[in-house]
């Protein structure tokens, strides 16, 4: 049986292992298997603490990104308000073109845009069409002993369910 220090010493080698991006994916994986090959029970709690920290983190930076994003798209929003603003300034007061000290200013046509209506009659030459393979409804007829060429029914890797 291992003592708590030698469990905490394992993890604690375990966690540099696997945060040194300078280290090869072969060694980092030598380090996995040798934390794993004494599979006492406390290495494997501390095992899926590792994990289940490692899940918990991508799960928070997940939340920050998106949370960036957000902030991102509230910035560019608030920029094309200001800078059709502008453009409303510049028309109205007959101006197309203003210096400062740091900028040139320019008012420019706006780009064409087409505008379809829902019943609109467009010729088959100006549609575009795109398909693309139902994955679900595929898996359900190679189910069902459908077969298809080109086409198979791959199994994924096994996974561990932690709870």
């Amino acid at each position: 049986m291992s003592t708590l220090y030698e469990i905490e010493g394992d993890l604690r080698a375990l966690l540099d292992a696997l945060n040194d991006e300078t280290m090869p994916t072969e060694d980092r994986d030598a380090a996995i298997d040798a934390f794993l090959t004494d599979a006492a029970a406390e290495k494997l709690d501390g095992y899926c603490t590792v994990i289940a920290d490692r899940q918990a983190r991508a799960e928070a930076r997940k939340r920050e990104a998106t949370r960036l994003a957000d902030l991102a798209r509230t910035d560019e929003n608030t920029a094309a308000r200001l800078r059709a603003r502008l453009a409303s300034f510049l028309a109205a007061s007959g101006r197309k073109r203003i210096e400062t000290e740091r900028f040139k200013l320019i008012l420019q046509a706006g780009r064409w845009s087409v505008h379809v209506a829902p019943d609109a009659d467009i010729p088959e030459d100006l549609l575009r069409v795109t398909t693309a393979p139902d994955k679900i409804a595929l898996v359900e007829a190679l189910k069902a002993g459908r077969e298809f060429r080109g086409v198979a029914l791959v199994q994924g890797d096994p996974s561990v369910l932690i709870r």
